[in-house]
């Protein structure tokens, strides 16, 4: 099973998002690269990734996702909150059917917003 922030990273680069990820007020990564994204975010505790249309600078975030790693070492949580809105949504529905099949119990549920 992928850990959420993986599966995040994975899913955006390959629609073609630009990742940004923020921690402490200061931009760690901005790219397309989705395994220099996870490096980033495994550097810190905790930030912020953001979601951004190619191209787009320091502006057009279309979404945001905060992350906490170590904070229980449950796979399934590393993303931690996120903003509501269609791009959201899709992936963590496409994250859920993931999840289901690598169960870490038999009562599955994801507890995420």
């Amino acid at each position: 099973m992928l850990p959420a922030h993986h599966h995040l990273l994975k899913w955006a680069t390959r629609r073609g998002f630009t990742v940004e990820v923020v921690s402490e007020d200061e931009v760690d990564y901005t790219g397309t690269k989705w395994l220099e994204a996870v490096d980033a975010v495994e550097a810190v505790e905790e930030g912020q990734i953001y979601l951004k249309k190619p191209g787009s600078g320091t502006s057009g975030y279309l979404a945001g996702f905060n992350f906490i790693l170590e904070w229980n070492d449950a796979p399934d949580e590393t993303i931690s909150d996120w903003g509501i809105n269609d791009i959201t949504i899709a992936w963590d529905m496409e994250y859920t059917e993931h999840c289901k099949r690598y169960p870490i119990n038999t009562e599955f549920s994801r507890s995420n917003n």
